[in-house]
């Protein structure tokens, strides 16, 4: 139930900073001055993405080997497209794109993924993707 929680708010977090509305502008002020991302265009929110889950979310098994990307490279793109300064985040590290963090974690099941979050909370993302659950499919439970 906690998990579920968490995940709630990481979503209501997520549409409302990420994503504003009523003509709300990311300014210097509302983003951490450490990581000095300014937007291209002022009503084009910065975005801090930290992708949260097992190995799909890492990108593990992606060929070939060394452009573990998964889903992340093709979103990170996405938006950069769209004139928004895109800044992926997490502890974890893989795959052949420059700004290649996550919190990937292969293997993980969803009760673990709740743990993932100590690590990388403190780069503040403003949009949180779960991707959580086969692994438990996988094992029945």
């Amino acid at each position: 139930m906690r998990l579920i929680s968490v995940i709630a708010q990481c979503a209501i977090l997520s549409t409302t900073t990420a994503f504003p509305s009523g003509g709300a502008l990311v300014t210097e002020d509302s983003i951490s001055p450490a990581a000095e991302l300014i937007s291209r265009k002022a009503d084009i929110p910065v975005l801090r993405i930290m992708p949260l889950g097992a190995s799909i979310t890492a990108g593990s098994g992606d060929e070939p080997k060394g452009k573990e990307n998964g889903y992340r490279k093709p979103l990170r793109d996405y938006y950069r497209f769209r004139e928004h300064v895109v800044n992926m985040v997490g502890c974890q590290k893989l795959g052949s794109m420059k700004d290649n963090d996550h919190e990937g974690h292969p293997g993980a099941l969803t009760e673990e993924v709740l743990g993932f979050l100590k690590c990388s909370i403190k780069f503040k993302p403003n949009v949180v993707l779960i991707n959580a659950g086969t692994n438990d499919a996988r094992q029945g439970g």
